[in-house]
């Protein structure tokens, strides 16, 4: 690992810690959960950038519970700001990419490009179903067999008797792990230790704003480069075919499938 520091940034009258590393000569900004990402980096990415990493309001409670999308944009602005990010790269990871992408509609000239892995073009009702659908229909009979006896493993009973951080983690690494990751059997608890979500912003991200977004509007905007790095494996989000179903891309638009990973193919 290489070497890093910490810097104090105070966003909305709140400080929150960034940490800073890398030794590469283009700035990259993290958004959505910086300790996540930040964890699953390479030290050879961060020899070609230098990495800003955050959680923000994402991991911790905040006054704000019910922000709308141009707020958490404006908010990534801002942080660039306070960082003094003259255009940087911007990362995402998983359904932080409709954000990126969305400040990148607001902003045009705000980053040089957006990295995205395992993103998603949107979660709603009807993307859960499709995702769910090609599981079943391309996942090999071993993965769906672990996954049923994973989804068997905790009764209902035992998960109510859960706080909704404590559901939320035990169905991402736990119960949901044979569709996150290429290693159907991987334990992804240690990269979430020490890290509590902002469970009512959260539930507020994914079950009111993502359902409302639609993508594909204004996506002529989006000026800057886009990259996406998609996992054969990702049955969670199949980020390659739910974005080949969209009649509109953003101009500069690269996707790459990784045949060895899930979820995470930065990482993986």
């Amino acid at each position: 690992m290489q070497e890093e520091h910490q810097q104090i940034v105070t966003l909305n009258n709140q400080d929150y810690p960034v940490t800073i590393s890398g030794t590469g000569c283009k700035d990259l900004l993290i958004i959505g959960l910086g300790t996540l990402m930040h964890r699953t980096l390479s030290d050879e990415f961060r020899q070609h950038f230098k990495v800003f990493s955050t959680d923000l309001y994402w991991a911790q409670e905040h006054h704000n519970t019910q922000p709308s999308l141009d707020h958490l944009a404006q908010d990534v602005i801002l942080l660039c700001q306070l960082l003094n990010l003259n255009q940087p790269y911007i990362m995402a990871h998983s359904a932080f990419g409709p954000l990126a992408l969305h400040a990148a509609k607001l902003f045009p000239s705000a980053f040089t490009g957006i990295i995205m892995s395992g993103s998603p073009p949107g979660w709603n009702p009807t993307l859960i179903a499709k995702n769910d659908a090609d599981f079943q229909t391309d996942a090999d009979p071993s993965r769906k067999a672990l996954d049923a006896k994973y989804r068997a493993s905790m009764s209902q009973d035992d998960m109510n008797g859960l706080n909704p951080y404590q559901r939320f983690l035990t169905t991402y690494c736990d119960l949901d792990r044979a569709r996150y990751w290429y290693n159907p059997n991987y334990d992804a608890r240690p990269l979430w230790k020490g890290l509590t979500v902002n469970m009512p912003l959260f539930t507020h991200y994914f079950d009111t704003l993502l359902p409302a977004y639609r993508i594909t509007d204004d996506m002529n905007k989006v000026t800057c480069a886009v990259f996406l790095a998609a996992g054969l494996h990702d049955y969670d989000c199949c980020p390659k075919s739910r974005w080949m179903e969209l009649k509109q891309l953003p101009r500069h638009f690269t996707l790459a499938e990784f045949l060895q990973s899930g979820h995470y193919p930065h990482f993986e």
